[in-house]
């Protein structure tokens, strides 16, 4: 998979978090996009930099995939789902797949 192929995921899932379609939380639309945006830059921004940099340090032969792995990490909190690793999982897959990778 190529550097732009991954960018572009990550920017479709920032997107997901900045502009939550459906939150399943408690609180209005307005306070999820502000709590999505805000998980997004203090939470899953700094987990993929991290990823990334260890991945670079240990030269993993599979850092394309823990970078992915990092970008939807959390993915399955934007609709409060428990337990969020296993369907986050799930949820990754399948937009992958629709992606045709």
């Amino acid at each position: 998979m190529s550097v732009d192929e991954i960018l572009a995921i990550e920017e479709e899932v920032k997107q997901l978090h900045h502009n939550p379609v459906q939150a399943s939380h408690s609180f209005s639309r307005l306070d999820a996009k502000t709590t999505f945006t805000g998980f997004w830059n203090i939470h899953v921004k700094p987990v993929i930099e991290i990823s990334k940099a260890l991945a670079k340090k240990y030269n993993s032969p599979v850092s394309d995939s823990v970078w992915l792995a990092a970008i939807f990490h959390d993915i399955a909190r934007l609709s409060d789902e428990e337990p969020h690793d296993e369907i986050g999982a799930e949820r990754a897959k399948a937009f992958l797949n629709e992606r045709g990778l």
